[in-house]
């Protein structure tokens, strides 16, 4: 049975393997053309099924597994940003480098990212832990810790490709329409891609995009 809502861990149950995930929600200024209006956009792509094991042809924010180790400290990093009293430091380059490894292998920004032509901050803004849901054929339950990361892009935006070896099709929303479609449970419309162009959405990275895109536009 397909699903569409990520489940919070059974903690009685006998613990899964669980999965330790980073989530990029990247927001850039809109590109203004003469009078158009001004604001933030989100990217959204669509998971190209030769290269995703789950959630095949679903609308997604980046993600990548990352390591334990790897996961903890940006964890630690996103836990004292919760509490003033807390001091602990994490540094930049660590969670830099995993954000330009995302970059680079899922959006296929090597290049611009070595010519330093995309520059960007980067925040840990909202940490979930649950079952991944089952939205499309052959999807596996998933127990999942994520944590979102917020990217914002100072320069570069046009770089982004339109389809990668991970996303067979990339396309920035506005973040308010982006909510609408998560909140509502709609279909993200691809208007560049034929068949078909419209997809589902719903798994753990998109749900916590949705809270981060809350605290953003709340800014």
């Amino acid at each position: 049975m397909l699903t569409t809502k990520y489940e919070p861990l059974n903690e009685t149950l006998a613990a899964p393997k669980i999965s330790t995930v980073i989530a990029l929600t990247i927001v850039a200024p809109k590109m203004i053309h003469d009078d158009g209006p001004e604001g933030l956009d989100v990217l959204i792509g669509v998971r190209r099924p030769e290269t995703n094991g789950n959630h095949k042809n679903v609308a997604s924010v980046p993600t990548i597994r990352v390591s334990d180790t790897v996961f903890d400290s940006i964890y630690d990093r996103w836990e004292a940003s919760q509490d003033t009293n807390k001091t602990k430091e994490i540094p930049d380059r660590l969670l830099n480098d995993v954000v330009e490894s995302v970059l680079s292998r899922k959006l296929g920004l090597a290049d611009p990212l070595e010519y330093g032509q995309v520059e960007f901050d980067a925040t840990p803004s909202v940490y979930k832990e649950g079952t991944s849901p089952l939205l499309s054929d052959g999807d596996q339950p998933d127990a999942i810790r994520m944590l979102n990361i917020l990217v914002e892009l100072r320069q570069g935006r046009e770089y982004i490709p339109e389809s990668t070896a991970s996303y067979s099709a990339l396309r920035w929303f506005d973040i308010n329409e982006a909510m609408n479609c998560i909140d509502k449970e709609e279909l993200f419309v691809f208007d560049d891609v034929a068949n078909p162009t419209r997809y589902i959405c719903g798994g753990l990275c998109i749900c916590t995009s949705e809270i981060l895109l809350k605290q953003v536009e709340a800014q």
